[in-house]
C-alpha cells in the first residue's frame, strides 16, 4: 500500500513539474483559447470550478462501484485516474490561457475554491461533532 502511495506521489510530482510537456488534446486547447469568455479570468475560473465539482461528484459516484464488485483495490485505481484526469485538465487550461500571471492566479484560485469550500465544510462538521458523555462512577469506599 505504501509503495502505491509513493509511486503515485512521484508520478503526480513528475506530471506537475513537466506539465508544459504533457500531452493534451490540441483541439481542446484551440477550442478553449478561441473562446472570448475564456480569456476573462473570472469566467474561466468559474468554468474550472464547475469542472472540479463535476469531477468530484463523478468520482464519488464511481467510488460506490467497488461495493457491488469483488475487485480489490478498485477504489485506489479510481482515485488515481481521477487525479490524472484533473491534472490533465489543469494542464490544458494552463496551456490555453493567454494573459498575465496575476489573472492566471485569479483564475486558478477561483477554480480551486471548490476544494477550499469543501475543506471548510468538512472542518465545520468536524468541529461541531458532539462526543458522547460517558459518566464515570467512582466509589469512594473502594479507593
Amino acid at each position: 500500500m505504501l509503495i502505491f502511495f509513493l509511486a503515485g506521489t512521484v508520478l503526480v510530482l513528475a506530471m506537475i513539474i513537466f506539465s508544459r510537456t504533457l500531452w493534451v488534446p490540441s483541439g481542446m486547447i484551440e477550442g478553449l483559447s478561441k473562446k472570448k469568455w475564456f480569456q476573462n479570468h473570472w469566467l474561466s475560473g468559474g468554468y474550472l470550478f464547475g469542472i472540479n465539482a463535476l469531477y468530484f461528484g463523478t468520482t464519488i459516484c464511481l467510488l460506490f462501484l467497488p461495493i457491488f464488485t469483488n475487485i480489490p483495490y478498485l477504489h485506489l485505481v479510481l482515485m488515481f485516474l481521477a487525479t490524472i484526469v484533473s491534472i490533465f485538465t489543469w494542464s490544458a487550461f494552463s496551456t490555453a490561457w493567454t494573459g498575465s500571471f496575476k489573472n492566471r492566479l485569479k483564475m486558478a484560485l477561483t477554480g480551486s475554491s471548490f476544494y477550499l469550500i469543501l475543506a471548510l465544510i468538512m472542518v465545520i462538521q468536524w468541529v461541531s461533532v458532539k462526543l458522547p458523555c460517558i459518566p464515570m462512577k467512582i466509589r469512594l469506599c473502594e479507593l
